[in-house]
């Protein structure tokens, strides 16, 4: 439980502590959008990498990790289809767009 709080706090903290910076110093939304650029771009690649960097590689190569993720990434894959062609509707081309979108969560805007 320690390695996945480990793991999860930094991700998480850093969110946090973007968002409470954004609520203490009254910034206006324009500003803000600096900040999540900051944080996606710059911030959160460099804290992945320094956890990854951390992990052994045969952690990162065990097939049933790599299973596990290729399964995961699928069904969200499947379950944007069903939401951008049922409910949605929307033509071929943007529901690729979403379904892609799904899987990687920095695509929609």
């Amino acid at each position: 439980m320690s390695d996945i709080v480990s793991l999860l706090l930094p991700f998480f903290g850093l969110i946090f502590i973007g968002y409470i910076a954004g609520k203490v110093t009254k910034q206006p939304a324009e500003a803000l959008g600096w900040m999540n650029t900051f944080i996606i771009y710059a911030a959160l690649p460099a804290l992945f990498f320094k956890l990854v960097s951390r992990t052994p590689f045969e952690d990162l190569t065990r097939v049933d990790f790599i299973a596990t993720d290729l399964a995961a990434t699928y069904s969200i894959f499947i379950v944007g289809e069903g939401a951008a062609g049922g409910a949605d509707r929307l033509p071929r081309e943007c529901a690729a767009f979403h379904r892609c979108a799904c899987t990687h969560g920095s695509g929609w805007r």
